[in-house]
């Protein structure tokens, strides 16, 4: 699968690009007296941010608002430099949205939906009947773009819900849940389409529970608990931020001790077991290679680096937090 030629550039796309391709500041939202989000403030320059939180945290309502489809009490949300609540029909045109829930008209062709959607979404008529065509060849959809959407497995729904949000080609995409429910094989095909529309250069908001799939596809992460933000961190800073394990070798035990404190990392020895913090560089990898220099032997090992897994649930834990 590659990736569609691109669209005709639309007026509203700066020349350059922005330097900031999304932001929110101070955003206040109420439900009633239920306040979903809290002064959130963040940055979003590019590549692709985990938007991760429990059910609740406001990062469905975050959305809404930055597609302009929910007003904010207060405070402002930008895309490409402007303020949505100016957004005119070419700046709307440089975003794409994959939503979570059941919202496809099953009575149409799965050709016939994305065509409609790259019409409204301000592509001349011929064009969008191209462009339908080049998403669905991206996205593997092949005789299967003729059949009626009433007929789709979950897969090939989700896939559509892709092809549509990118159909005009646009620079920034929000994608709600998008494996959410698929076998890991229709997983895994849809993460491989996420890396592809990142390396083609788009700047995708991924929304999920799937802590696995930040962790594989995402350069940063923001986390969100009851409308307030908890912490905004690449990716790198998350697998670097602590952690341990614990090895058991056979062999000269003391020699990989020796290494591994010149390194600078301290060690607890108890018996044939060592427990200490992996590398900061190379992680368990460069840890092997020590051993294997060292000539022991690692029979097992315990424990790991602290994963997104592992943040998030320390957070949540937590609680309170930041906007």
């Amino acid at each position: 699968m590659t990736m569609p030629e691109p669209a005709e550039e639309a007026d509203g796309a700066p020349e350059g690009g922005p330097r900031e391709i999304l932001s929110a500041v101070n955003l206040w939202k109420s439900y009633g007296e239920v306040e979903a989000l809290r002064g959130l403030t963040f940055t979003f320059k590019g590549g692709v941010m985990g938007l991760l939180g429990p059910n609740g945290a406001g990062k469905s309502t975050f959305i809404k608002i930055a597609l302009g489809l929910l007003k904010a009490d207060e405070g402002s949300v930008k895309i490409l430099g402007r303020d949505v609540s100016d957004f005119n029909r070419d700046v709307k045109g440089q975003v794409g949205y994959m939503p979570e829930g059941e919202c496809l008209p099953e009575a149409l062709t799965g050709l016939q939906f994305v065509y409609h959607m790259g019409v409204l979404s301000g592509l001349p008529p011929k064009e969008a009947f191209q462009r339908a065509h080049a998403v669905m060849e991206f996205v593997g959809m092949g005789e299967q773009r003729y059949r009626k959407i009433s007929s789709y497995s979950l897969g090939l729904k989700q896939r559509i819900k892709l092809a549509q949000a990118i159909v005009h080609d646009p620079i920034l995409l929000f994608l709600d849940e998008p494996t959410s429910g698929l076998d890991p094989f229709g997983r895994e095909e849809m993460l491989s389409l996420i890396e592809e529309l990142k390396s083609a250069g788009k700047s995708i908001v991924l929304s999920t529970h799937i802590l696995r799939d930040v962790e594989r596809v995402a350069e940063e992460v923001v986390v969100l608990n009851r409308g307030v933000k908890l912490i905004q961190k690449s990716m790198k800073e998350v697998m670097k931020s602590g952690g341990w394990v614990e090895v058991t070798v056979v062999g000269g035990t003391r020699e990989f001790v020796e290494m591994l404190k010149k390194m600078g990392i301290e060690c607890e020895v108890t018996g044939s077991k060592i427990r200490m913090e992996p590398p900061k560089e190379g992680g368990l990898f460069r840890l092997m290679e020590v051993a294997e220099e060292a000539g022991v032997v690692v029979r097992s090992v315990r424990g790991g680096i602290k994963d997104l897994t592992d943040l998030f649930s320390e957070l949540m834990e937590e609680g309170g937090g930041t906007g």
